[in-house]
């Protein structure tokens, strides 16, 4: 027996990270993906040198390391180029996140927060998929407030799954439309349903 893992997801501006950081507070171990993304693909680490050979040298900073901001142009809009990342970089995200749960207590959670969780084999590491949601336009109000033009807002929302097919892998759906207080009352409950999952899980 393992740990018990959670998947966080949802689209970008639904609040993922808000609940990841919830069930942190309540005792989880939270990963995010996309800090495991930028971890392997620093010089030397597993997937750098698979990815500067598919895209070459123009991804590259003036130090050498990946820009981040050059990759995402390549592949966003191109969805042969960003399946071709992805298969580069999940399964060393992948293994990660089995390296954690793997020094982990039976009876302890891992939360683990990913955009493209459903899209990828790591759901199938997952023991329930928490969606977070909210409507569109909060969406791109969220991300725009980022930093972020709202056109480029609505178009990276394009690309990604939407809200119904994110709620058909949901075991919980969270509804982030409200105030923090109802973000609260919501994770705490589905944080309540978990940890009773967990003990018959580990009581048998």
């Amino acid at each position: 027996m393992t740990a018990y893992v959670i998947g966080l997801t949802g689209q970008i501006g639904s609040g993922k990270s808000s609940v990841a950081k919830l069930v942190g507070e309540f005792g989880a171990t939270v990963l995010d993906a996309d800090d495991v993304t930028r971890d392997v693909m620093q010089p030397g680490q597993p997937a750098f040198s698979a990815i500067h050979a598919q895209f070459g040298r123009e991804i590259l900073a003036e130090d050498g390391t990946i820009d981040r901001a050059k990759l995402g142009q390549k592949v966003f809009g191109d969805p042969h180029a960003l399946q071709r990342l992805e298969q580069i970089v999940w399964p060393h995200v992948i293994a990660r996140v089995l390296d954690v749960r793997a020094g982990m207590f039976d009876d302890s959670v891992l939360a683990v927060e990913a955009i493209k969780l459903l899209e990828a084999p790591l759901r199938r590491v997952c023991d329930e998929i928490w969606v977070t949601v909210a409507p569109r336009e909060t969406l791109v109000s969220r991300v725009a407030a980022r930093g972020m033009a709202a056109a480029e807002a609505r178009m990276r929302l394009g690309t990604q799954m939407s809200e119904t097919e994110f709620r058909r892998f949901a075991t919980t759906v969270i509804d982030n439309s409200g105030d923090e207080k109802q973000l609260r009352r919501q994770v705490e409950e589905a944080w309540r349903r978990s940890q009773d999952r967990v003990k018959r899980r580990v009581t048998g």
